[in-house]
């Protein structure tokens, strides 16, 4: 059977990604792919670029051949705690300016953030089915038990990350609309909501230039808004009297 097409985006340190979901990626390649022990390092080594390769070079010999020992080398450099806590940091303060700024982009900064300060936990994996297992129905038991308490932490742990970048959204948003935006049920998606604060910006913006229109003729002196009525007066009246000529 012909192997499938795998490929893996080189990690490279920088702040947008996610050196977790690499990681994965990379152990499932190396079990897909079947590739041998005594490579695995050198595979990893070939998907590094930039900082994570400089670091990777920097490590002693002994942890540069051994996959679990690079890999967790890298995690405490690119996802230490401290590092995390300045994630965490950078999401509070983000802010979003209405003049120059829309929801849209708003939301995809938010959701970079949140996914750098709250990230995806890694419980330990689950160990296979043991074949050899005397009773095979409660090694299937325990199985499935542990996988389905392992993709809970998960789960978890993604709900309190939506929760986070909805609760951040709604913070940043004008008075006047995070009022609107904490009115929508709860069980509204933030993309939702980011569609209902894209239009209500449009609607406020416009009325607010439609106002803008009507406060400069209301400003007008009275003598010069009599004189301007005046003009539009008689103009009025030479087009209805060209017109009757013309008829």
């Amino acid at each position: 059977m012909a192997q499938p097409q795998l490929t893996l985006t080189p990690y490279s340190g920088l702040e947008k990604e996610n050196f977790r979901e690499f990681e994965q990626l990379l152990r499932s390649i190396l079990a897909v792919a079947a590739i041998p022990n005594n490579q695995q390092a050198n595979f990893l080594q070939l998907h590094l670029r930039d900082a994570a390769l400089r670091f990777f070079q920097t490590l002693p010999g002994a942890t540069r051949q051994d996959l679990d020992l690079s890999l967790n080398a890298l995690r405490d450099r690119f996802c230490n705690p401290q590092l995390q806590e300045l994630h965490v940091l950078k999401l509070e303060n983000l802010k979003f300016d209405p003049k120059s700024d829309n929801p849209e982009n708003f939301l995809v900064s938010l959701q970079t953030k949140a996914f750098k300060a709250y990230p995806d936990p890694d419980p330990p994996a689950v160990a296979p089915v043991d074949p050899a297992a005397a009773d095979a129905a409660l090694e299937q038991t325990r199985f499935d038990s542990d996988t389905a308490r392992r993709a809970e932490i998960i789960r978890s742990a993604q709900e309190a990350r939506s929760l986070q970048i909805r609760r951040q959204f709604i913070k940043n948003m004008p008075g006047w609309l995070r009022a609107k935006l904490l009115e929508q049920p709860e069980n509204t998606t933030v993309e939702d909501l980011c569609i209902f604060a894209r239009k209500q910006l449009s609607i406020h913006n416009l009325c607010k230039t439609e106002d803008t229109v009507m406060d400069a003729f209301s400003e007008m002196g009275p003598s010069m808004s009599d004189t301007l009525v005046t003009a539009l007066t008689k103009l009025s009246h030479s087009q209805e009297a060209m017109d009757n000529r013309l008829n």
